[in-house]
């Protein structure tokens, strides 16, 4: 559900926006504060599930979702809208590392090449089953079923975790970073709110534009030096000391870059400027999804038949690998 909501919604923007009036630059929040309230909460995951344990993690998780997608099938307009998309973006910001954490932390260490790449497969799945799911929809429905098909999915998911995940680690006094999220959270609120204001032709000298961008930038450059000093930051920035590490964190960058603009801004330049049906734009975007799902998909075959296929330097020296 939260990587299928990431590009869903995107696909009907051009309805919702006709249905409660919203240009393009107030649309654009619809999925920014989503990806904006998955990233800040992204971090807190580890501590909650350490606290409510697996099973009260996950179904707290899956609460705010669903709660959130039932809301925004309800909003009267966009501001209620935006708000509510917020909330589920930090239901999601939970479900997305306990969808990967809760496997690999019961996978033998000799099979976790083997997990990973199944884990892969529906975060892969979702740019090219979203938009298609979401052009299904609106083709019989209104916009607000994009949200409420959630429900029953996610009362199926609360089911299961009730009945078969475990609770473990209940009860564990892990500190939080309460002054690390403070600096990250409003930080990347203000720059994207300067970006933002840029991309819809304010001028930059007006106070409303810069100043949110000097505020966040300013927070953001004091949470460097704080997370590097801590021993429990919310972000270890320590980690990107790590070449492989840092290397796939700057591809991650560019891949999330080109695929969430595209993936706002080709449907609504599809059926605003070429006419296209919401159905056929959806089905355009499937291109740009299908190779990379084609790839994952392989790899976790490959990966089933017994462990990672080997690579050029697997007879290196452990140093030099």
């Amino acid at each position: 559900m939260p990587v299928v909501d990431t590009t869903i919604v995107a696909i009907g923007l051009h309805r919702i926006g006709e249905d409660l009036g919203a240009d393009v630059a107030t649309l654009q929040w619809v999925s920014t504060i989503y990806l904006l309230a998955l990233a800040v909460v992204i971090p807190i995951a580890g501590w909650v599930q350490a606290r409510l344990g697996d099973r009260g993690a996950w179904v707290l998780a899956s609460g705010v979702f669903l709660l959130a997608s039932l809301l925004c099938a309800l909003a009267p307009g966009i501001g209620a809208l935006v708000a509510f998309r917020a909330a589920q973006g930090a239901g999601a910001g939970l479900m997305l590392p306990l969808m990967q954490t809760l496997p690999m932390q019961r996978t033998p260490r000799a099979a976790m090449a083997r997990t990973m790449a199944v884990m892969s497969v529906p975060i892969s799945l979702g740019p090219v089953v979203g938009p298609v799911l979401g052009g299904l929809v609106l083709s019989a429905l209104d916009w607000r079923w994009l949200f409420l098909i959630n429900l029953p999915l996610g009362a199926v998911g609360l089911v299961l975790a009730v009945r078969w995940l475990p609770g473990g680690r209940s009860g564990s006094r892990a500190p939080l970073d309460v002054v690390g999220l403070v600096l990250l959270a409003p930080g990347l609120v203000g720059v994207l709110l300067a970006l933002s204001d840029l991309a819809g032709g304010v001028v930059v000298g007006q106070v409303g534009v810069w100043l949110p961008g000097v505020v966040g930038l300013a927070l953001l450059g004091a949470f460097v030096p704080w997370t590097l000093r801590r021993r429990d930051p919310l972000v270890d920035l320590r980690l990107l000391g790590i070449p492989t590490l840092r290397a796939s964190t700057v591809a991650m960058v560019f891949l999330g870059a080109n695929l969430y603009a595209a993936t706002f801004l080709l449907p609504l330049a599809l059926q605003a400027d070429r006419g296209v049906s919401v159905l056929e734009a959806a089905l355009l975007l499937i291109r740009r999804a299908s190779a990379r799902c084609w790839l994952v998909l392989r790899r976790a075959g490959s990966s089933r038949g017994g462990g990672p296929a080997p690579s050029r330097s697997a007879g290196l020296p452990s140093s030099r690998r």
